[in-house]
């Protein structure tokens, strides 16, 4: 296989599996967002989406359900890829993946109208939030 026909097919495959992402996650219909959120909770996580709020990077995650999230994540402008992942709320703290290291965990810092503010391994991050 030539290099531009892998590359060819690398492309079609992620748009594929962009697609299959967001089809196979079951999110119910948008409901508003509950006012005065004051942690981590999947009665107002599941069909929600928080797209992170970077110069530099995109990252968008949309919870569902049977807690998988999708994630579409990659630098400003391309590419991306979009993996489903499993969520979970432990000690206050949302975690994406498999991981069990506390430090992994997003920590709820607050949440003003539709931004959320959270510390991520030390660093405070602003993510948008929208149903």
């Amino acid at each position: 296989m030539t290099p531009y026909k892998r590359r060819s097919f690398l492309g079609l495959f992620l748009a594929l599996a962009a697609r299959v992402s967001y089809a196979a996650l079951p999110i119910e219909s948008k409901k508003p967002l509950p006012e005065n959120i004051k942690g981590w909770s999947p009665d107002w996580l599941i069909g929600t989406s928080l797209d992170l709020i970077s110069e530099t990077n995109d990252l968008q995650m949309r919870f569902g359900e049977s807690g998988i999230v999708s994630v579409t994540a990659g630098p400003k402008g391309g590419p991306w890829a979009a993996p489903l992942f499993p969520w979970r709320i432990e000690n206050k703290k949302l975690f994406i993946g498999d991981s069990t290291q506390p430090s992994d965990g997003l920590e709820f810092v607050s949440m003003t109208g539709t931004k959320l503010r959270v510390r991520s391994k030390g660093k405070e991050v602003v993510y948008e939030v929208s149903r």
